[in-house]
């Protein structure tokens, strides 16, 4: 017998890092600890161990292996820019998570997905709200990119890639979709980090920021060649990706509740460690001579720019047990065209399954259960 309801995460065997913390431990003038970053050009692996600063441990013997193989990118300095490896799934949400996050005193107080947000201690509201929209917005943009590096002796884990430059990583995914008719899992790819020039919105200065994203190294035949050449593969073994991926969704945990407070912690640290900083600026440069708007300080309590209804609220999601009927049912329906399941769902007006309200799944699956023409046994 099973434990009803259980979420599970994949192991994590270390995080793939483009910065990391250095000097001592500052002090905000509210009293709170912080450390400075150090932005780098190149990745750093490391392990979820920690040394005796609270500094996370390289992964030095990986690092070492990778940059002695002929498929790492290594920059005029020996270090990594390029690691080769695997996404586990064709779908880029499972691949690579995103969400928008707001973060105050080294813990999560909201996030949301640019309609909704879920703050800690609160309601729904809507988003987006003035912690977003404010010329210096306290919530950002983030992405949890699940890899697996072609040299890591761990199998049934991961690395951790989390990064607040998202569109270069959801661009690749795409292109690499497109070209391949929809496959992304298990293409032998790099994760690459590349410069790019840019200005500071709030100082009107140039800079230099790192975003990764995930390549294949060769030419379109040569991508289509490989995709052509592991769907023949699976087709052999009688795989379905469609039912893995719905099923992942189902029972993965992929973020979409708060993460441990450990992750809140590395998340602050490595996003959000400036704010010791500008508190400490503003302090000792005095109030601001223009007039402030209220919104400039977003809490987590903030009124919704846009008015809602109670009801809209409190909306009552489709929960993981009516997802794990709704899978059962088309197993035994044995839909697997895709065009025919989103016939299916099309009437309810949603893309997919998990965008269901509780009502909505509970009239779907009376639908599928009348197609199957008796009970399954559960």
């Amino acid at each position: 017998m099973a434990i009803k309801g259980l979420k599970v995460r994949l192991p994590e065997c270390g995080a793939i890092r483009i910065g990391k913390h250095v000097g001592p431990i500052k002090k905000t003038v509210k009293g709170k600890d912080y450390r400075d970053i150090e932005k780098l050009d190149h990745f750093i692996l490391t392990t979820p161990d920690k040394n005796d600063n609270g500094d996370f441990i390289q992964d030095v013997a990986l690092m070492d292996k990778l940059k002695k193989s002929k498929d790492a990118i290594l920059n005029k300095d020996g270090n990594l820019v390029g690691i080769p490896g695997r996404l586990l799934y064709n779908d880029i949400d499972l691949n690579f998570f995103t969400n928008y996050q707001e973060y105050k005193g080294g813990k999560r107080a909201c996030f949301g997905d640019g309609e909704w947000g879920q703050p800690l201690t609160t309601k729904k509201i809507k988003c987006p709200c003035g912690a977003l929209t404010n010329d210096e917005p306290t919530c950002k943009k983030h992405g949890r990119l699940i890899f697996v590096i072609d040299a890591s002796e761990t199998l049934g884990a991961c690395h951790i890639l989390r990064t607040t430059a998202i569109e270069s990583m959801l661009g690749s995914m795409h292109l690499l979709q497109q070209e391949t008719g929809g496959l992304l899992a298990f293409l032998p790819l790099h994760l690459i980090l590349t410069a790019r020039n840019t200005i500071i919105p709030t100082t009107g200065q140039p800079t230099k920021v790192q975003n990764s994203s995930v390549i294949f190294r060769g030419t379109i035949e040569q991508l289509q060649n490989k995709a052509l050449e592991m769907a023949r593969a699976k087709a052999k073994y009688f795989v379905t990706m469609d039912e893995i991926e719905l099923n992942a969704k189902n029972q993965i945990e992929f973020d979409d509740e708060s993460p441990s407070e450990e992750e809140q912690r590395q998340i602050s640290g490595e996003f959000y460690s400036d704010r010791g900083k500008d508190e400490t600026t503003k302090k000792q440069e005095g109030p601001k001579k223009e007039k402030e708007s209220p919104a400039s300080e977003a809490t987590v309590d903030v009124k919704p720019e846009v008015e809602a209804s109670p009801e809209e609220f409190t909306v009552a999601w489709v929960t993981n047990p009516q997802k794990k009927i709704i899978v059962r049912f088309k197993n035994k329906l044995k839909i697997t065209n895709p065009d025919d399941w989103a016939a299916l769902i099309k009437p309810f007006e949603v893309s997919s399954c998990n965008q269901f309200t509780e009502n909505q799944a509970n009239e779907f699956i009376s639908i599928l259960e009348k197609k199957a023409g008796d009970d399954i046994p559960f």
